[in-house]
C-alpha cells in the first residue's frame, strides 16, 4: 500500500513512518522541518521505500502529483498543544483548520481513499468540578457545549467537521483521537507532561504537581499510537463500522501516574521524583475515555507506562547533560514554533 504522512518526521510521525516501511509499504513522507527530515531518514529501516520532501501543507495541497497512487493519507501535521497554539491563534487555526480542509480536499480530488486525521482526546475534556469531571466518554459522545475549549481544541474539532463534510463512499475520512502520549521516539517532545516528568527526575529538578494531581488524563505511549494509525489503514473498510476512534491505554489520574514513574525511577536511578506541589491560577481541565472502538478493529496497546519510562531513562543516561540540554532547548523552541509538526 503507497502511504502518504503529512507531519512524517514529528514526534508521532517519526515512529510511524519506519513503521509503515517496516510493514512494506511505500511512504510518501511530507515534513516542513528539514533538520527532522534527516533525523527521520536516519531512522529508518533499510531498503525501505520512503520518500522525503520537505514541504508544508499549504505546499503539499498545491501538488496533487504527490498524490498519485496514494491508497492512504495519515494527516499528523499541525500545531499541537495548548501552549502552541495560544501563541498564534489564526496561524493555528490556518494549519490545523483551513490547511488540513486543504490536503482533506486534494486527497479526495485525487482518489485516495481513506484520510485519517489526527485529532485530540482534549476535545473531551472539562474543568475540574464539572458535573462530567468523572464520566468515561465513548467515541460517539458529543464534546460538551458549556465547556469552553482552548485554542489547540477547538481548531481540532473544526477540523474534524470540516473535513467530514468531505466524506462519502469513496472517501473515508477517519478521526483519530489521542490521548496524551509518552515515550521515546527519534524527533522527541520533552514538553508532553509524562516526558518531562520523566527528564526532571533524571536531572534531579523538581516537577511541580498542581492542585494534589487530581485531574484525569486517558495516556498512551507513542508506539501504540503509531500502531493504532497502521491497524486503521489496513483493516478492509466493510470492519471500520464508523469512522471515529479514540486512542487511549488507560485513563488514571496525575498523582497515580507519577508515582507510577517515581517507581521506575527509583528502581533505574536509585532515587526518586523530586515533587513540588502548587495551586493551578485557572481550573485544570480533566477527561476520560473509553477506546473501545479501536479494540472493536483489533488495535491493542503493547507498551506500558513502566516499559515507556524506563525506555526514556535508558537513552538519558548514555547523554551528557550538555547535549540533552541542548536537544531539550530545540525540541522546546521548535514545538513553540508555528510551524510545529506533531
Amino acid at each position: 500500500m503507497k502511504i502518504l504522512v503529512t507531519g512524517a518526521a514529528g514526534y508521532v510521525g517519526s515512529v510511524l513512518t519506519p513503521l509503515l516501511a517496516s510493514h512494506g509499504h511505500e511512504v510518501v513522507a511530507i515534513d516542513c522541518n528539514e533538520d527532522r527530515l534527516r533525523r527521520l531518514e536516519a531512522a529508518l529501516p533499510f531498503g525501505s521505500h520512503v520518500e522525503l520532501y520537505p514541504y508544508s501543507l499549504d505546499d503539499l495541497a498545491r501538488k496533487p502529483a504527490l498524490f498519485k497512487g496514494v491508497e492512504g493519507v495519515v494527516h499528523l501535521a499541525g500545531v499541537s498543544g495548548d501552549a502552541a497554539a495560544e501563541t498564534d491563534p489564526a496561524q493555528t487555526w490556518h494549519v490545523n483548520v483551513e490547511s488540513a480542509f486543504a490536503v482533506g480536499r486534494a486527497a479526495k480530488k485525487a482518489g485516495v481513499r481513506r484520510f485519517l486525521f489526527a485529532s485530540t482526546a482534549a476535545i473531551y475534556q472539562v474543568p475540574t468540578g464539572h458535573r462530567l469531571q468523572h464520566a468515561i466518554l465513548e467515541e460517539d459522545d458529543q464534546p460538551p457545549a458549556e465547556s469552553s475549549l482552548g485554542v489547540y481544541a477547538r481548531s481540532k474539532l473544526a477540523a474534524e467537521r470540516a473535513l467530514a463534510e468531505l466524506a462519502d463512499a469513496s472517501f473515508l475520512v477517519i478521526l483519530v483521537r489521542k490521548g496524551s502520549l509518552y515515550g521515546y521516539s527519534p524527533v522527541m517532545r520533552w514538553d508532553l507532561a509524562l516526558n518531562r516528568v520523566v527528564l526532571d527526575a533524571w536531572r534531579g529538578s523538581s516537577f511541580v504537581l498542581h492542585d494534589h494531581g487530581i485531574v484525569w488524563r486517558p495516556i498512551a505511549h507513542v508506539f501504540d499510537a503509531a500502531s493504532a494509525y497502521v491497524c486503521l489503514l489496513t483493516i478492509p473498510l466493510a470492519e471500520m463500522n464508523g469512522g471515529l476512534f479514540s486512542v487511549v491505554e488507560r485513563n488514571a489520574r496525575l498523582v497515580d501516574l507519577t508515582a507510577e514513574v517515581d517507581e521506575v525511577v527509583r528502581r533505574v536511578l536509585g532515587r526518586g521524583l523530586v515533587l513540588r506541589h502548587g495551586t493551578s491560577l485557572v481550573p485544570q481541565r480533566t477527561g476520560r475515555i473509553s477506546g473501545d472502538g479501536l479494540r472493536r478493529v483489533g488495535w491493542r496497546p503493547r507498551r506500558s507506562l513502566a516499559d515507556g519510562v524506563s525506555e526514556l531513562l535508558g537513552r538519558l543516561v548514555w547523554r551528557t547533560a550538555d547535549t540533552l540540554g541542548e536537544a531539550v532547548t530545540a525540541s522546546t523552541n521548535s514545538h513553540l514554533a508555528a510551524r510545529v509538526l506533531k
